[in-house]
């Protein structure tokens, strides 16, 4: 049996999920129905704050390094929920659907203990479909 689990981080980031040939995908995200991920809003003034440092690359690295960026938000929701850690334990391919999940995906495949060991971790959804047709191989 194949199992999916797709990080996303915004809504419309896992529109070519139906190309996958698994038996069970599970989305996990803030708009996700069967596990959704809270994310809070930021306030209005590191919002502006983090619009004026992304125009610039040292404002994007710096963005990029603070706890307001996407996917350490992400991360930060995702990383204590004991359902999204069951989720990931059981699946043979955990996907990351956009740029901002694939720091998600890379901080669950360094934790074994929480998330487990035995999955694999891509991004896109070409690299998922490959990477299902290399477990049933190995099945």
């Amino acid at each position: 049996m194949s199992t999916v689990a797709v990080l996303v981080s915004r809504s419309g980031s896992a529109a070519a999920i139906g190309d996958l040939d698994a038996e069970e995908i599970t989305v996990i995200g803030p708009d996700a129905a069967a596990y959704p991920v809270e994310l809070r809003p930021l306030p209005l003034w590191i919002d502006r704050l983090r619009t004026l440092a992304w125009r610039t690359v040292l404002g994007r690295n710096l963005v990029r390094l603070s706890p307001f960026d996407d996917s350490r938000r992400l991360w930060n929701a995702l990383r204590r929920d004991a359902s999204i850690a069951a989720v990931v334990r059981d699946a043979d391919v955990v996907v990351a659907g956009d740029r901002d999940a694939v720091f998600s995906v890379w901080q669950m495949s360094r934790k074994s203990r929480t998330f487990g060991g035995g999955w694999a971790a891509v991004y896109g959804f070409a690299a998922a479909q490959w990477a299902l047709e290399v477990s049933r191989t190995k099945e």
